[in-house]
């Protein structure tokens, strides 16, 4: 059977497609030479599979030249030429359906100085654009590459006030948009990492919005990421946020799919800032936001259902730590082997074992944990970081419950010491997990010598401290702890 990388393009074909490439390739203007249709047409008798063993080569070579003695080179050669010719062909399908291919025309017109032919496609196209559902970045990339044109049209014609205003008003709309989406990829970069970032022009960019903001009431885009962004500098201010999302919701229905998933991105990293500054009710609303993103389908670019590894890491995480048990089972069950990762066998075992704890399975929880080889974690260090950090804590965890005293304290200092070798980790993302082990550790001093009052201090310590992590779980086992003191 032929083997090549035609097969792999023609099997991409649908059955309309078999028959316009024909009429493609027959073509005198896309090709010349007439045995490469004929290669074709004895090729595509074995569509769609194209598994049958009329398609070696030497069976075509005979379907083709009846009775001449078959030529590897010209045979290379045919397959060769007709791969090219069906790359042409998607590239050129491609091309037709999109807006490339009016900006072609557009653009190869003006340079005939066919202006006035020029000017009505032009315009055409701008219209087109402009009813385009919502300024997103497609929008404002597509609209510059005309507009400039037609801007230069009228300058050389002393008309080009108007023209001048429309562009300004383009760049300034446009470089807002992907600046400010860049920015938040550098904020996050800076709460995650210890890299560090000069953000004083945005803070320049955000007061000229602030004073004119009604100059953007036709960018609600452009107006939710401005709000994102004050919410990410004010963080313990709720209007923003609120601002961000009720507008968001207003036009989600009419976003393209990559600028809803980036909104959804910032606004969950906006819950984990708010929370880790003592907001507690932003624990559920990132759970919400987490489940609507599922619902929705955009956790990736896929439409195979497949999941983010970081974001499937989200919901566990939060459904675990808001005591949502069954809505982390039904999430675990249903998508553990969709997660997009180089090991998707250790996510299936990260999950089996996160959900054995919450079952108090917590011997199955540690066999589990213990075969997960922290080498064939992520290549990316803050993922790989987390994912560790999550494991020892459902080991250390289960250790306690199990009443492994020992086993535990070694737990902890071991923990402690992977916390300072993460060396290239923010600290901020530590300060949660070094106060949980401190806490764990005064809890087994109560355990060993019980104090009520000590009991309570520790309690309250527990309580006050916003970053701590598994917050939920302390508490319940030191009132275990008081329980047990009163009996």
């Amino acid at each position: 059977m032929l083997k090549s990388s035609l097969i792999e393009v023609l099997k991409t074909f649908t059955k309309e497609e078999f028959s316009d490439f024909d009429r493609f390739i027959s073509s005198g203007y896309h090709n010349k030479n007439t045995i490469v249709v004929t290669l074709y047409r004895a090729i595509k008798k074995y569509a769609p599979d194209f598994d049958d063993k009329g398609l070696e080569k030497e069976s075509l070579w005979e379907q083709i030249y009846k009775g001449k003695k078959y030529n590897y080179g010209i045979m290379k050669n045919l397959i060769f030429e007709l791969k090219k010719l069906a790359e042409d062909y998607l590239s050129y399908s491609n091309w037709k359906r999109t807006t490339t291919y009016d900006r072609s025309l557009i653009n190869e017109l003006w340079d005939r100085k066919a202006f006035d032919i020029f000017l009505k496609k032009a315009n055409a196209f701008n219209n087109k654009i402009e009813n385009t559902k919502v300024k997103d970045q497609f929008y404002y990339t597509e609209k510059f590459t005309v507009q400039t044109l037609i801007d230069e049209y009228y300058m050389n014609r002393k008309m080009s006030d108007e023209a001048r205003t429309k562009t300004n008003e383009l760049i300034l709309e446009s470089f807002m948009l992907h600046y400010l989406l860049n920015n938040f990829h550098l904020a996050v970069e800076m709460q995650k990492t210890t890299n560090k970032h000069d953000l004083r022009f945005l803070e320049y960019l955000l007061n000229y919005f602030r004073e004119d903001e009604e100059a953007f009431s036709g960018s609600p885009l452009l107006r939710i990421l401005y709000y994102l962004m004050l919410s990410f500098f004010e963080i313990m201010e709720d209007d923003y946020f609120d601002r961000a999302r009720k507008l968001f919701y207003s036009i989600i229905d009419i976003l393209p799919v990559n600028e809803s998933k980036n909104i959804y991105n910032i606004l969950i990293l906006l819950c984990l800032f708010k929370k880790h500054e003592g907001k507690d009710e932003y624990r559920r609303i990132q759970l919400e936001l987490n489940i609507e993103v599922l619902n929705r389908r955009i956790f990736s670019h896929r439409k195979d259902g497949s999941i983010e590894l970081e974001a499937y890491r989200n919901i566990v995480k939060l459904a675990a730590n808001t005591n949502e048990y069954l809505i982390m089972k039904d999430f675990i069950n249903a998508n553990k082997h969709k997660v997009i990762c180089e090991n998707p066998e250790i996510v299936v075992m990260y999950s089996d074992a996160t959900l054995s704890f919450a079952e108090k399975k917590f011997e199955e929880c540690l066999s589990l944990c213990s075969r997960i080889n922290f080498k064939d974690f992520w290549e990316q260090n803050n993922v790989n970081f987390f994912f560790k950090c999550d494991v020892k804590l459902l080991q250390l965890k289960s250790y306690y419950e199990l009443s492994h005293m020992e086993t535990t304290i070694s737990a902890i200092d071991s923990f402690k010491r992977f916390l300072d070798n993460a060396s290239d980790i923010n600290d901020k993302n530590k300060t949660g997990l070094r106060l949980f082990l401190t806490f764990v550790k005064n809890i087994l001093m109560l355990k060993a010598d019980p104090d009520p009052e000590l009991a309570e201090k520790v309690k309250e310590e527990v309580m006050a401290s916003q970053p701590t992590s598994s917050k939920v779980w302390l508490l319940e086992k030191i009132s275990d702890l008081q329980g047990s003191t009163l009996n």
